[in-house]
């Protein structure tokens, strides 16, 4: 591995943070895995990479885990996204149902459909955790390998990276 990152009195490689690669890279994957797994914060955790990645100027290996993560992060929110459409297209339909059934009455006939609906809102907001837990559970990873001074390839979020710069493969 070729490390372009300036050394300390020990000989460890240094990032523009002050603090060792390894650890800056650390850092920067657990930090958007946590962000990314809170409820409310999880659509800003591309934020966390891409403050690196524009900061980083000492550390190409921080910039690449960064570029990872930045990846893994657009992607995980590229699938919840569409999770939640489908959360609210049924959630749509589920509370029309409702809607009718509480203004004009039903029949047995419409009941089917109802629950259908609020069946398909659940599985959203189910596999937007799951999608969600998923990306946590890569960025994890990639930040024990990182620890190690490792790479881990992360489904399609390392793909695009590869493509956008040949230099982060």
């Amino acid at each position: 591995m070729n490390f372009n990152g300036y050394q300390d009195m020990d000989g460890q490689r240094l990032s523009s943070f002050g603090m060792n690669e390894n650890i800056a890279a650390v850092l920067t994957l657990a930090g958007t895995g946590v962000i990314l797994f809170l409820p409310k914060l999880c659509w800003l955790a591309w934020i966390l990479p891409l403050v690196v990645m524009i900061v980083e100027r000492q550390s190409f290996y921080v910039k690449k885990c960064a570029a990872h993560g930045l990846a893994a992060t657009l992607v995980a929110m590229a699938f919840m996204a569409l999770c939640g459409l489908l959360f609210i297209l049924s959630g749509t339909l589920s509370a029309g149902g409702l809607l009718t059934l509480l203004t004009e009455g039903t029949d047995k006939s419409d009941w089917p459909a109802i629950i259908g609906a609020l069946l398909l809102t659940a599985a959203g907001v189910l596999l937007v955790w799951i999608v969600r837990l998923v990306f946590v559970i890569f960025l994890g990873v990639a930040a024990y390998k990182a620890w190690r001074y490792g790479y881990i390839n992360i489904p399609i979020a390392s793909a695009l990276v590869r493509k956008i710069n040949k230099n982060y493969a």
